[in-house]
């Protein structure tokens, strides 16, 4: 069941760009806002928090199953495939990209640094802001898009249906809104969550790219714990993308960073989108075994 689902709301979110995710954010942020306001410094905050997850986890497990008890499960699926379309992307992304692709396309480096940061592009500050510094942010901020609204809660979701899915949506709102020890906490509690999804989606890339460059890319850091889950995600996808990698545009004219920038991105839209192809029919054959 919970596959019929995740493969109803995945082409909901991908054909509509739906904006159910951001209402699912902004209730997140009415509930939790006064705790991420608060910077709190307790070192047992993160047992708190881990406190918090298994509540709100049991709770939508009491809830699915009554659900089943009471609707013969057809209102479980119903609640799955709502559940997964509040916890999906996040409307506009697609079009925001595409404006930043026309302006990279026209040269306009500083515009396509402001839409950029309208994506999630960090810029360090006082480094200068080139093409290479630029593309570089937009595809960390690309995969990291990709890698927190869909992979994670696809891959928990499909763990542990919609409980898994809030949870992580959860922490990931509690690690970016709030401040000192809270934010460690959750930041912690997200590395732990991340840290299955990221390795499964590096074999992924590996599959659905260049594979002895990808896994060239990250040897020695799958089994490392302390990998932060983003640079493990950048290093692969650069080695799957081989001469597409974004790390490759330095030491060129800018006519050419801006023509191997444009093939780079469709690259790796590309690449995540194979990925995520190889995600639903891994889910798919899982399910048949275990049908």
């Amino acid at each position: 069941m919970h596959f019929f689902s995740l493969l109803v709301a995945y082409l909901l979110q991908q054909k509509f760009d739906l904006s159910l995710s951001l209402r699912f954010d902004a209730f997140l942020g009415g509930v939790f806002g006064p705790l991420c306001g608060r910077a709190s410094r307790s070192s047992d905050l993160i047992y708190a928090l881990l406190l918090l997850n298994a509540v709100v986890f049991g709770l939508i497990l009491l809830f699915v199953y009554l659900l089943n008890q009471f609707l013969w499960g057809v209102g479980a699926v119903l609640f799955d495939t709502a559940t997964l379309l509040l916890l999906l992307g996040g409307q506009g992304y697609r079009s925001l990209l595409d404006d930043y692709h026309q302006s990279w396309g026209r040269g306009d480096i500083q515009s396509a640094c402001y839409k950029s940061r309208m994506l999630g592009a960090f810029y360090p500050p006082q480094k200068e802001v080139t093409p290479e510094v630029v593309h570089l942010a937009l595809v960390s901020a690309y995969l990291n898009h990709h890698f927190t609204r869909f992979f994670t809660v696809l891959f928990w979701f499909f763990i542990a249906g919609p409980a898994g899915g809030v949870m992580v949506r959860l922490n990931q709102h509690l690690a970016s809104k709030s401040y000192g020890t809270i934010a460690e906490s959750a930041s912690a509690i997200n590395h732990m969550l991340d840290w299955l999804p990221a390795r499964f989606l590096v074999f992924t890339f590996a599959i659905a790219g260049d594979f002895v460059g990808c896994l060239k890319h990250v040897r020695g850091l799958t089994s490392d714990y302390s990998v932060d889950a983003s640079k493990l995600i950048m290093l692969a996808a650069s080695g799957a993308l081989d001469q597409h990698a974004p790390d490759k545009l330095n030491g060129k004219g800018t006519t050419a960073v801006i023509t191997a920038g444009e093939s780079s991105l469709r690259a790796l839209r590309s690449l995540t989108s194979r990925s995520l192809a190889v995600w639903l029919c891994a889910f798919a054959l899982i399910s048949i075994l275990l049908a």
